[in-house]
């Protein structure tokens, strides 16, 4: 777990001041036992309102979250299923050992080349278009799929993390989804499964409440369909410990369920992503500079949106802490900003902090979900070491990476 004493930091059992004696930054770290322990308590949440009433249910990790080997080995192990948004997080799930039968793939824009491996490896899919369904007859698809659907609504704690709705690249329309279920059984590709994804980051169950009436509403309508796929987006907050109220959804939805279905037989399906791994990482990384621009204290450090995108990308805010300086009184209001050419690489803007010297180490919290999966190379600036923490054991789990430069002229 991490925690936090006094002045210092532990993750597991390492102080991590002594971790960045033995580790250059920047680099990100990941707590194992938080991953295990929010993946076993949503398990036993499921158990208890779902299984224990009659009601099964699969998790399907979404890999787009983090990728990190360790941690979708051990999800894998916990018994975990994946959600692929493509051909290349689906391999990473069946190299570590992920059975196809675990996989299901949701993505739209899929090539002919992305859809020849699904049929290849015979993985899980959702389809998000006609032309999918199209390509995926032609190539022997054998399986039943799924049809991801736009439900006309969708939610997010950003306009860009917003997946259905007017004008999203999401999903079918229901107006369309009656031909298309009709199409795929005379084609010998019968829908079994509806599914939905509305958005991230949500901490509000009534959309889920809504998402999930509406598909429900739709499997009653076909016999074929015996699995609900609610898509994830379950999300935590990033001022404080607040995550998503799965107790309440649980409880609610196990009515919606026993009062719409009746007597038939359904599987249903979740997604989650950032609720099972964001609380599990830190950014961590090396003042490099510190500046005076007006009134603002500007503070330099040795990682950017090139490694962490979210606060550029979608505004986010996350905690902001300084090793060795937790509980100092708070002086300075300060603009962190990364080592990139590029005037939008911020990290926090007008955060609090105590005086900041050249060499502090600065710690982004809850960074586990959405960091390295979106980092890149921009700059030519390779991307972050990545270690991994359980209990008592530490490890380098990937190597600062860079690809290799061929200047063929």
């Amino acid at each position: 777990m991490i925690r936090i004493f006094g002045d210092k930091i532990f993750v597991g059992e390492f102080d991590l001041e002594k971790i960045v004696e033995n580790y250059d930054t920047p680099f990100y770290i990941y707590d194992l036992e938080v991953v295990e322990r929010r993946f076993i308590g949503l398990t036993e949440m499921l158990r208890n309102y779902y299984e224990n009433n009659g009601i099964s249910f699969k998790i399907l990790y979404a890999l787009k979250a983090n990728s990190n080997p360790d941690i979708v080995s051990l999800l894998r192990i916990l018994g975990s299923g994946f959600d692929a948004a493509s051909p290349w997080e689906a391999e990473t799930a069946i190299e570590l050992g992920a059975r196809s039968d675990d996989i299901y793939i949701t993505a739209p824009g899929l090539s002919k080349k992305d859809l020849m491996y699904v049929v290849d490896k015979n993985i899980n899919i959702n389809i998000d278009s006609m032309t999918q369904l199209n390509r995926l007859i032609e190539l022997g698809y054998k399986k039943t799929i799924g049809v991801r659907i736009n439900p006309g609504f969708g939610a997010g704690f950003h306009r860009y993390a917003t997946t259905g709705g007017e004008y999203v690249k999401f999903g079918i329309n229901l107006n369309e989804l009656d031909e298309i279920i009709r199409y795929a059984y005379r084609k010998d590709v019968p829908v079994s499964r509806i599914h939905s994804h509305v958005g991230s980051g949500i901490m509000d169950p009534d959309i889920h409440l809504r998402v999930l009436e509406r598909l429900l509403n739709i499997s009653i309508k076909y016999e074929d369909i015996n699995e609900i796929d609610l898509g994830g987006g379950f999300g935590i907050s990033y001022d404080d410990d607040r995550d998503y109220p799965f107790e309440d959804f649980l409880k609610k939805s196990l009515a919606l369920i026993k009062r719409s279905l009746g007597d038939k037989e359904i599987r249903i399906l979740i997604e989650p992503g950032r609720y099972i791994v964001a609380r599990s990482g830190l950014l961590v990384a090396r003042v490099t500079d510190v500046k005076k621009a007006g009134d603002k204290t500007i503070i330099l450090i040795d990682t950017g949106f090139n490694h962490f995108m979210r606060p550029v990308l979608y505004g986010a805010r996350h905690r902001v802490l300084v090793l060795r300086k937790i509980n100092w009184e708070k002086k300075i209001r300060a603009d962190i900003y990364g080592n990139l050419c590029e005037s939008t690489d911020f990290l926090g803007l007008n955060i609090d902090l105590p005086k900041i010297d050249v060499d502090d180490i600065i710690i982004f919290m809850d960074t586990g979900a959405y960091g390295y999966s979106m980092a890149s190379t921009y700059n030519l600036r390779p991307l972050p070491l990545e270690i991994i923490v359980y209990k008592d054991k530490i490890k380098l789990s990937r190597e600062r990476f860079l690809p290799k430069i061929k200047i063929n002229i």
